[in-house]
């Protein structure tokens, strides 16, 4: 029995020892396998980091469209779900969660309280960069047809310039598809959102420019339905003064929060312009091989 018992945990100890320390991020071996991918690059590294310490589990998407797509309602449970399809390529499916996991990451770091399409066009641009160190060849998008989003991306990347794949991320995430939580409202709109607070304030109306933004915030799986109505009502039941005070400091924030934003936005499209310099040779190569991509036939694929 104790000879049974020692053998027991022999084998419990090896089990633990084996495992990834990654494994509590997803159920799914195969995005654990892309976790370890992204960890392996110096971009990658940072980001695991960034996961580890706000925890989030990454899964596969169990509704339609080749999207990724996000539930951070629960602190204590935030969800990323990638498309399942993408497990025919290991190499698609880690550009995949790279790119949701740098979502992830901008809107915890950035204040906005929303998901914005500028968020999407700088994780466009680390994925495009982890495909360009993975040596992505067209046959993997053989292996996922579906992903023709990405694809398109990756070939204006490759065959013409940041700008032209930035402007494709644009289109794709400003193009209402609710199974992917978007249209996504791009940073001016949100700053002339902000500024319309001020005549919110001045005519009473801000409980219901704040009410509309949280509508916002649900659809995208940021709260819930509850969560707006409690913020609402929380909202409403300041006394005259503190809703003074608060409707100053949350446009100061939301400021700050902004400008914070576009300078970092600026820093990300730097840094690209120097991955691009530093790469150019691999990239120009890796163009050849996506030459006959029609980036215009696959905009019309989805559209």
């Amino acid at each position: 029995m104790k000879k049974n018992l020692f053998l027991l945990l022999c084998f419990s100890f090896l089990a633990c020892a084996c495992s990834s320390p990654l494994a509590y991020l997803t159920s799914e071996p195969s995005i654990e396998r892309s976790l370890d991918v992204i960890e392996s690059t110096k971009d990658g590294k940072a980001l695991v980091k960034f996961l580890e310490k706000n925890p989030v589990q990454i899964e596969y998407a169990e509704t339609a469209g080749i999207c990724h797509h996000f539930s951070l309602k629960n602190e204590k449970h935030r969800m990323i779900f990638v498309p399942e399809e993408y497990r025919r390529s290991d190499k698609l499916l880690a550009m995949a969660v790279l790119r949701a996991a740098h979502i992830y990451r901008y809107y915890m770091q950035t204040g906005l309280d929303e998901i914005i399409a500028e968020e999407e066009e700088l994780a466009m641009l680390r994925q495009m960069h982890l495909g360009v160190e993975l040596g992505v060849v067209k046959e993997e998008f053989d292996l996922v047809p579906e992903a023709y989003e990405m694809k398109r991306e990756f070939c204006a990347y490759l065959l013409e310039d940041s700008r032209e794949a930035l402007a494709q991320t644009r289109h794709i995430v400003q193009t209402a598809m609710p199974a992917c939580q978007r249209p996504l409202e791009n940073i001016v709109k949100q700053e002339i959102w902000l500024d319309s607070m001020i005549k919110s304030i001045n005519d009473d109306t801000f409980h219901q420019v704040l009410a509309n933004r949280d509508r916002r915030r649900v659809n995208q799986g940021l709260i819930t339905d509850s969560q707006a109505a409690e913020n609402s009502a929380k909202l409403r039941a300041l006394p005259s003064y503190e809703l003074t005070r608060y409707e100053r400091t949350f446009y100061d924030d939301k400021k700050a929060n902004f400008r914070a934003f576009n300078e970092m936005y600026a820093a990300e499209i730097a840094s690209d312009s120097s991955f691009r310099r530093a790469n150019a040779e691999r990239i120009f190569l890796m163009a050849t091989d996506f030459a006959e991509c029609d980036i215009e036939q696959l905009r019309h694929q989805k559209d």
